[in-house]
């Protein structure tokens, strides 16, 4: 009976009929399931608050099929727990059954890292990761994440030789995660050997990268390059901002498992005022929710493998450039696991002939918010940079609960903002004017960044409130 109530259940996510699969997942699925709907199972009881529940179905199929999805289910069940030699135990496992995937090393390795850690196993386990990623059909991806932690290991042991040569590695792929931090030091390496050439073309490269960094102007400047070029506007009209202060909070590096309310409270719980609405980045709180998909956890679907190839065929990226969302097949899973391979379907085929009519966003419109949350590797801070990252599952609860733990008076929102001049409060409190939120939001305060800003207070000057 349980196995025919999965396969009904299946037929209705195919269907996009989510309201109706979801609970059937969760009541019906065990063990002996296929992968896809334990999972949905897995993520239908930590919604409903029941993780015993789910540790007791991902630890079962784990135990008899070792799939990777649920294993990575079942990590994100013992960091929840703070098992975190529970969660390594099962990465080591994945690595031992796919010794080729980069992917589960880096999880084994991010693990040891983050949460063990212990710094010299994640050097050694990087390492190892490295001719994997050289021979991977991605080269210049998995490079460039694994780039990402060895510099950031090799600066926090002082180890200056190390972290030049694997700054000119990782500079010489044009990744889009070389940040201003990157750019600086690696100028600065450059001058100090006397090439003051290769310092100037970092820094002009910096500039292809990050178009609006004053950090790496002043630096061209003051490295003696004459003036740099100016900063480009904005592709949207920021509003006037006049008597509006917005406070950037910065916060630690949030986790799988991390409350979000209780994050927020701990950082601007002592800093906001009556009337002062705060804001959340929807990435980050998807993130402690554990809406995210891994690489190499979750097969590409032929459906996802095509629409991404249209979209990439579209899309075409140039250095230090990152590509299209839906250009990558597993942006592409994700969204079809979010809304149903039937309204995916019907959504590209809409978008496409709304292409060829010169007509953008059909696609995303048929879609709906979830698929426009999504966001592709590379776009988060390690360890969560090969992942892609979903939306938060009810963010305008989410913004209430924000909201009352910060008391009486006090607005909330989650947020989705670009440099671009454009900002999505993707959910916010009873209180609040979410197109007030969207436009005071619109120069994205938090930045896009590494810039571990989060969360923002906006703040009105009392003058402007009452003229309001």
């Amino acid at each position: 009976m349980s196995r025919l109530m999965v396969l009904i259940g299946w037929l209705l996510d195919i269907l996009s009929l989510r309201g109706l699969s979801e609970p059937i997942f969760q009541k019906y699925a065990t063990a002996d399931d296929p992968a896809y709907p334990v999972h949905r199972a897995i993520w239908r009881k930590i919604l409903s608050h029941d993780v015993s529940g789910a540790m007791e179905l991902a630890q079962a199929h784990w135990q008899k099929h070792r799939s990777p999805r649920v294993g990575r289910d079942l990590v994100n069940l013992y960091i929840r727990e703070k098992q975190y030699d529970k969660a390594f135990d099962v990465a080591t496992k994945m690595v031992e059954d796919h010794p080729d995937s980069v992917w589960f090393r880096f999880l084994q390795a991010d693990i040891a890292e983050f949460f063990l850690k212990d710094r010299e196993k994640a050097l050694e386990l990087y390492k190892a990761a490295d001719p994997v990623c050289e021979r991977h059909p991605r080269r210049r991806y998995t490079l460039a994440i694994l780039f990402k932690r060895l510099g950031r290991l090799y600066r926090d042991m002082g180890d200056a030789e190390k972290l030049e040569e694997t700054l000119e590695r990782h500079y010489a792929i044009t990744p889009s995660n070389f940040r201003d931090r990157e750019f600086l030091e690696l100028a600065q390496m450059r001058l100090n050997r006397g090439d003051r050439d290769g310092a100037k073309e970092v820094l002009e490269s910096g500039f292809q990268a990050s178009k609006r960094s004053v950090e790496l102007r002043r630096a061209y400047e003051r490295m003696g390059f004459g003036t740099p070029p100016p900063i480009p506007p904005r592709k949207a009209k920021i509003p006037d901002m006049t008597g509006i202060t917005k406070i950037p909070v910065r916060t630690r590096v949030f986790y799988e498992g991390d409350d979000p309310v209780e994050a927020v409270k701990e950082y601007a719980g002592d800093k906001v005022q009556t009337g002062d609405v705060v804001t959340l980045s929807s990435c980050v709180a998807a993130i402690m929710e554990g809406r995210m998909l891994m690489e190499g956890a979750a097969p590409d679907s032929f459906i996802a493998t095509l629409v991404a190839k249209l979209v990439s065929r579209r899309h075409a990226v140039a250095g230090w450039g990152a590509s299209a969302p839906m250009a990558n097949p597993l942006s592409v899973q994700a969204a079809l696991e979010e809304i149903g391979t039937l309204r995916l379907v019907v959504a590209a085929f809409i978008g496409g002939i709304g292409q060829l009519l010169g007509k953008s966003g059909w696609f995303y419109s048929i879609c709906g918010p979830q698929a426009g949350q999504i966001d592709d590797i590379l776009g988060a801070l390690p360890p969560y940079d090969y992942y892609v990252i979903m939306g938060v599952s009810d963010p305008n609860d989410l913004s209430n609960r924000i909201a009352r733990a910060l008391g009486e008076g006090i607005e909330a929102a989650i947020i989705d903002a670009n440099d671009l001049g454009i900002a999505w409060a993707v959910g916010y409190s009873d209180g609040a004017n979410p197109s007030d939120i969207e436009r005071m939001m619109a120069d994205n305060p938090a930045g896009n960044g590494e810039e571990q800003t989060p969360v923002v207070i906006v703040r009105r000057e009392p003058q402007v409130s009452e003229q309001a």
